[in-house]
């Protein structure tokens, strides 16, 4: 007699193999961000309005920081629209990127946890309404607005932040009108 492959159940199930020699499987699989959610309960969204009313200028819509002393904040999702009072134009642009400190102002915003069994709050600190930062901006990706679009920034965890460290949304225009942001996180152990 052959090898005999038990399923592992103690019931006594053969594995099966079908008639090009290919042994049959069957697993369950979903993303990180939804077994983290699950499982830990450690996926966090926030979703922020801006409002310029005055004009020409660079606004930050979203500031976070990763407060964690142990975990990765991993960005896995970024919307954006604008909603001008006037057409568009090259300079009127999103901007994400990485490293400025809060220094004053701003309104402190509440992480929400998307698995709503779970009771973690998010290790973050996260300000909109343009608060005052200090530092160098650095660029990580620009997206140009087109009026009434809606822009996705879909990276699937490779915007990975360690403690301290910070990303910003922040949009540079010339025109008067509403800016929404959006930023799925979640966070995990490191490797």
């Amino acid at each position: 007699m052959g090898l005999q492959i038990l399923d592992g159940s103690g019931k006594g199930i053969l594995a099966t193999v079908d008639a090009s020699g290919q042994l049959s499987t069957v697993s369950e699989m979903h993303a990180l961000q939804h077994h983290l959610s699950l499982h830990d309960g450690l996926v966090f969204q926030v979703i922020v309005t801006h409002v310029n009313a005055s004009g020409g200028g660079t606004y930050t819509t979203l500031h976070v920081r990763n407060t964690s002393a142990s975990k990765l904040l991993i960005v896995t999702y970024i919307r954006l629209q604008a909603i001008l009072d006037y057409a568009s134009s090259a300079d009127d642009f999103f901007q994400i990127g990485f490293d400025r400190t809060y220094s004053s102002g701003g309104s402190i915003v509440t992480p929400i946890n998307t698995n709503r069994q779970s009771g973690h709050a998010a290790d973050a600190i996260v300000y909109n309404d343009n608060p005052n930062l200090t530092g160098t901006f650095t660029e990580l990706d620009r997206w140009y607005i087109e009026n009434d679009k809606m822009m996705i920034f879909n990276k699937e965890g490779s915007v990975i932040l360690g403690q301290n460290n910070t990303i910003e949304v922040r949009v540079e225009t010339l025109q008067t009108g509403t800016y929404y942001s959006r930023m799925t996180f979640m966070f995990k152990d490191p490797i």
